[in-house]
């Protein structure tokens, strides 16, 4: 089972914060935005389905009440948050929180387990043997004071 979150339309991070779908959003509105401020329109069509991040929604009005308004009118929804999310958004709007996001590797298990297999190899070779009766020490200290114990009459 993945634990994924789906990624924002816009900024194509994982929505861990939240995010709202695209049909409550004025699509018209939000590719007019787009086009305004990054230059360029969605590569693909964009479904009702997807989703945009608080952050990116944040950043919109952030740009709109700060002067940045390119005759625009607001494109994202007007009454969309719980109480846990205002709380974040007042946050973010003092400039106390940002979005922070880690890209995680994928892993190939397959892979791993080769990898794995091949460390403990190593550290197989790396362990010291008594080469009187070949028992195995992970740590030098060890054989010497086993050699020292058990073959002091061959010294």
């Amino acid at each position: 089972m993945s634990s994924a979150r789906p990624l924002c339309v816009l900024c194509e991070r994982p929505t861990a914060d939240g995010a709202v779908q695209v049909v409550h959003v004025d699509k018209e509105k939000l590719q007019n935005w787009l086009l305004n401020i990054c230059g360029h329109e969605f590569a693909e069509e964009i479904e009702n389905h997807d989703l945009i991040c608080y952050f990116c929604i944040w950043h919109a009005e952030f740009l709109t009440k700060h002067g940045l308004d390119f005759q625009v009118d607001s494109w994202w929804p007007q009454d969309y948050l719980d109480d846990a999310a205002k709380e974040l958004r007042k946050s973010y709007f003092d400039g106390m929180v940002e979005q922070s996001w880690v890209q995680l590797e994928e892993i190939d298990e397959l892979e791993s387990e080769e990898e794995k297999s091949e460390t403990e190899f190593l550290t197989e070779q790396r362990k010291s043997k008594c080469f009187y009766c070949m028992k195995s020490f992970r740590h030098s200290r060890n054989l010497t004071s086993h050699v020292k114990k058990a073959h002091k009459n061959v010294i």
